[in-house]
């Protein structure tokens, strides 16, 4: 059996606030048949809310905000494109009035650099047991308390 490698994404858009409200779930549910007829995976969708923009995108102040996180086939070969067909159908959207596609860290990704991590973490403790520590002799501890006084006594 062969394990299709995927990529993940995630896809935020801003719906223009001019749009009936009845319409809002039909934008989110075509967006999302967008990203499954592509062979995607959606991970999580959250749902469209009235949002403040911090700046004016095309004279409007507000708008609906949500995003979507996915998974597509990191095959480039797909007859319709993938990620290039969804942002084919995206741009000319007028009830759209920004999207933003980002690339996440795939799975395999995420347990490589963990790997990585934990590798690292596992040096630098042996290191420290390693490390000689010099025990502190009295006139450095007193050295150290004359230090705190005047420092306390600057306050």
């Amino acid at each position: 059996m062969d394990v299709i490698e995927r990529r993940n994404y995630e896809l935020g858009y801003h719906i223009d606030p001019k749009v009936p409200e009845t319409e809002i779930p039909t934008i989110r549910q075509e967006i999302e048949q967008l990203i499954t007829s592509q062979e995607g995976i959606i991970s999580y969708s959250k749902e469209p809310e009235k949002a403040h923009l911090s700046y004016p995108v095309n004279h409007e102040r507000s708008s609906y905000f949500a995003y979507i996180q996915f998974s597509l086939p990191a095959q480039t070969d797909l007859p319709s494109g993938g990620l290039t067909h969804l942002e084919e159908h995206l741009r000319p959207n007028t009830r759209l009035l920004r999207y933003v596609v980002l690339k996440l860290e795939s799975d395999a990704e995420r347990q490589k650099a963990a790997a990585k991590a934990k590798i690292s973490l596992e040096r630098i403790q042996e290191r420290a047991k390693r490390a000689p520590v010099a025990p502190i002799t009295p006139q450095e501890s007193e050295h150290i308390e004359q230090k705190i006084e005047e420092i306390i006594g600057n306050l």
